[in-house]
């Protein structure tokens, strides 16, 4: 039986979503590996928690994606996978140098290398974006393109900023605020909306909105506008105004999902559709969350980090996963009828899945402990269910093809272990108690604060520090001549003293003690017996 060239361009295609499929799995059992282990008792940097799921399986997905949907909306020739495999590659490549070093504290040549290939990855997916939106075939729906253009902008803005603050090229708290709002909210938010403008009615069955097409390049500015100055003010440290800017995200994004939303309802209830519009109901709840804490003063960090669940959960996650039910079928083909039996195989329980990561999310923002479990059997049932409906797809293609998918499968599930015993065993460090002192004081560590920042005590006290750090970063305590290891989340460490005078503590990371984080200890002279 002969091939044609048309067979022969849809297994490739097929393999490669296949392939794509398979890397996101492997990063999301990392994340959820890593919980584990931070859960539990080895150290794990939070840095190392949050890129796994956010530069493993978010980025990886969003350049594979706007590469496809590029192409579909701009009526472009297929020209291969090459170029895309090349930029995703780098992306992996990037993250793994990134966590074989330690990017949560000062950042060395490694930490940098690897932040800069996922910035050329980046900047070659921005310059094929732009290319293929100049010579578009089509004028109505190539408009939806110049989003995917803010959004990897976006990106290059938050690695540039993160490589800043690492180097300590300037505030290092407020650098980091501008990255994660231009990650996110930029990023994230502008790909996402992007590409629902034609997705979801493709999800649910209806026709795309004319009103949403009349509103796109007015929200596409103001969104844009409003962004670009909430970055800044954050990277100059003024949170309040970032905040009002940050309101008028919200609304740009209001403007632009309700004539697509409201047209989605009337359409396929499943949980393909269903659980894209719980995502992009979160998006907008948290990015209000965020313009709401950051008008009001609160510092930005903490409030980055009561979002991360939500984040991770009820958007993101969420979102790949509920277009994966839908459109993996249809790259791996095989025809109408397999493609249809897939995705009914995919969305099985799929209601069931979105209530778990959304009840995790919302738990997250909460900060109750039963999120992180909900998040982590969420994805575990999210991989399995699309994993299976993908290899019983491939059943009916060819039998090969599921001994094959088989094997990756668990390739990936073994791979993802092995990561995760190299990446987090190899950092477990055992605390180190030491005897108690004549006092006992617990200091907390709670975004970028010492709580509490000041202790007095009289002259002459055997004095013993107890420093928990409860934020999302790795914080260490200097006072005097002694001084703690860098602390990761959630991990603990003590220092002895017997002071006989004031003495100013800090946090010697860069750009953390100018960020607030200073500690007094008070010694009062010692009363005569």
């Amino acid at each position: 039986m002969q091939v044609g060239i048309s067979d022969v361009s849809l297994a490739q295609r097929a393999r490669w979503h296949r392939g794509i499929f398979l890397v996101l799995g492997f990063w999301s059992c990392v994340s959820v590996a890593g919980w584990l282990a931070h859960r539990s008792w080895v150290q794990v940097s939070w840095w190392q928690l949050i890129h796994s799921a956010t530069l493993g399986v978010i980025a990886t997905a969003i350049l594979t994606y706007i590469t496809h949907f590029t192409e579909a909306l701009t009526r472009s020739a297929h020209t291969g996978f090459r170029g895309v495999t090349i930029r995703v590659g780098m992306v992996q490549v990037g993250l793994v140098v990134l966590l074989l070093g330690d990017p949560s504290t000062a950042w060395g040549p490694l930490e940098i290398f690897g932040a800069v290939l996922v910035l050329l990855a980046g900047a070659m997916q921005l310059g094929w974006v732009i290319k293929r939106l100049f010579g578009s075939l089509s004028g109505h729906f190539a408009l939806s393109v110049t989003m995917y253009v803010g959004a990897l902008v976006s990106l290059l803005v938050a690695i540039i900023c993160a490589i800043l603050a690492g180097s300590g090229l300037g505030a290092y708290s407020a650098l980091i605020a501008a990255h994660s709002r231009a990650a996110i909210w930029g990023f994230v938010g502008m790909s996402i909306l992007g590409t629902v403008l034609t997705l979801l009615p493709t999800l649910s069955g209806t026709k795309i909105s004319a009103v949403a097409r009349v509103r796109f390049l007015k929200g596409l500015g103001f969104y844009s506008l409003c962004l670009i100055h909430a970055v800044w003010l954050l990277g100059f440290n003024l949170p309040r105004i970032a905040g009002v800017f940050m309101l008028g995200v919200v609304v740009a994004s209001v403007y632009l999902l309700h004539p697509i939303i409201a047209d989605a309802l009337g359409g396929n209830v499943a949980s393909a559709p269903g659980g894209l519009i719980a995502a992009l109901m979160s998006l907008v709840s948290l990015q209000l969350f965020d313009a709401t804490a950051l008008t009001f003063g609160r510092d930005p960090h903490a409030v980055f980090e009561s979002l991360v669940p939500g984040l991770l959960a009820a958007v993101l996650l969420m979102a790949v996963f509920s277009v994966l039910q839908f459109l993996l079928p249809t790259m791996v083909g095989g025809g109408p009828d397999a493609v249809r039996a897939a995705r009914g195989c995919a969305q099985r329980s799929g209601y069931a899945r979105v209530v778990l990561l959304l009840l995790g999310g919302i738990l997250g923002v909460l900060g109750h402990p039963a999120a992180w479990p909900l998040i982590g059997l969420g994805v575990i049932w999210n991989v399995a269910a699309i994993g299976r409906a993908v290899v019983m797809q491939g059943k009916r293609e060819e039998h090969s093809v599921e001994k094959s998918t088989s094997r990756l499968a668990w390739a990936m599930v073994g791979a993802a272990l092995a990561a995760a015993m190299v990446m987090f065993f190899g950092v477990a460090q055992p605390a180190q108690p030491a005897a108690a002192g004549d006092e006992v004081v617990r200091v907390r560590i709670e975004g970028l604060r010492f709580v509490p920042d000041e202790v007095t005590v009289p002259e002459g006290t055997s004095l013993r520090i107890e420093l928990e750090n409860t934020s999302t970063m790795v914080h260490d305590l200097v006072l005097g001549d002694q001084q703690t290891r860098r602390v990761q989340p959630g991990e603990r460490d003590a220092i002895e003293l017997r002071p006989s005078r004031d003495v100013e503590g800090w946090c010697s990371l860069p750009g953390h003690k100018e960020a607030g984080m200073v500690f007094s200890l008070r010694v009062t002279p010692a009363q005569a017996g």
